[in-house]
């Protein structure tokens, strides 16, 4: 399996978590952020191997661009990077929270058409990204986008978290799905099987990907 560059956009729990996960996968990780001296980020970085850049610096060098910033600051953020982002694929991890819907899919097509986009990493915490197991079971991510080769990189990435992907669709039905999976119950809750069974949320929906898992 090939190594991925991947940019991670926002250095905040969820950001430095999938960026350490990935990083332990032996992809190429560089965060971007708009203070590359922020002390905590760069040892972050130190430890795992990641780079700091600026936001234009790292995704100017990746091939996948994720985000993992709040999500209402997200058509801020997209709007200038546009030009940059054309032609890559970019994950949608974030969640606009108080707002009609949750992803910014819709955010990314207006500024960004060319992009290939995705929406995962927004229906569990942080904390299943770091330890995605049960004793013998293995979470599912769901995780939604258009089909073809950049979704078989996609689920590379979720599966460099151990994370099984579980792929739901393209358009937005699909996002919407994904978007009501976020309010499932995370491990920290002490209720989290519900949310790891996605056979009963899917029916006959539920697609699980093989041989995508990280080593």
């Amino acid at each position: 399996m090939s190594s991925l560059s991947i940019a991670v956009i926002g250095s905040g729990v969820i950001g430095s978590t999938l960026g350490r996960r990935f990083a332990q996968s032996g992809h190429r990780v560089t965060f971007g952020a708009r203070d590359v001296a922020n002390a905590e980020l760069m040892k972050t970085a130190e430890e795992i191997g990641a780079q700091v850049a600026t936001v234009d610096g790292a995704i100017d060098g990746s091939e996948v661009v994720l985000w993992a910033i709040p999500g209402p600051a997200m058509a801020e953020a997209i709007a200038p990077a546009a030009t940059r982002l054309a032609g890559k694929i970019v994950i949608d991890a974030t969640n606009r929270a108080g707002e009609g819907d949750l992803n910014s899919l819709d955010v990314i097509a207006r500024y960004a058409p060319s992009t290939h986009a995705y929406r995962a990493f927004n229906t569990v915490g942080w904390e299943n990204f770091a330890d995605p197991n049960y004793g013998e079971i293995v979470g599912d991510l769901v995780f939604c986008g258009p089909d073809g080769d950049p979704r078989e990189t996609v689920e590379q990435v979720i599966g460099a978290t151990g994370l099984r992907p579980v792929y739901v669709g393209d358009g937005g039905k699909a996002g919407w799905t994904v978007s009501q999976l976020s309010g499932s119950p995370s491990r920290s809750s002490g209720a989290w099987g519900a949310a790891w069974d996605s056979r009963s949320l899917l029916g006959d929906h539920y697609r699980p990907t093989s041989g995508k898992m990280a080593a």
